[in-house]
């Protein structure tokens, strides 16, 4: 749902240890390192947050609320800023499907991928793709 950022002492080690390339560094802070990860919520922590919200109409007590009731820290004003909007414009708390054409793998197709391969081996996936297709 939202970006939030998490200190934590294992990933300071691996920050000294030289080992951070892997993991996503946000900024520094008083030299601890702060991480950002996706906060991802569950359907019954975004209807708390709307209904708590529309409550007060605050997003300060909303985060107090959520903390108290979860345990767990909040979504920032505005990712529950954009829940709101979100579901005054589709009503609804649910992601949206992300629907893709599926493709259909027949040996027609596999035959041509090994040809596209062995014709050129040292071409990207991407560029043979493009062949195939």
């Amino acid at each position: 749902m939202t970006l939030y950022c998490y200190m934590c002492s294992s990933w300071q080690d691996y920050y000294r240890r030289g080992e951070h390339r892997s993991w996503p560094s946000v900024s520094c802070l008083n030299n601890a390192t702060v991480y950002a990860f996706i906060m991802r919520l569950t359907v019954g922590e975004r209807v708390f947050i709307l209904e708590s919200y529309l409550k007060t109409m605050s997003y300060i007590h909303c985060r107090q609320s959520f903390f108290e009731t979860f345990g767990r820290q909040a979504p920032v004003k505005s990712a529950n800023a954009k829940m709101i909007k979100k579901f005054g414009k589709a009503g609804s708390l649910l992601d949206k499907n992300r629907n893709r054409q599926k493709s259909v793998l027949t040996p027609g197709i596999l035959q041509d991928i090994q040809t596209a391969i062995t014709r050129s081996p040292h071409k990207s996936l991407r560029q043979l793709s493009i062949i195939i297709s």
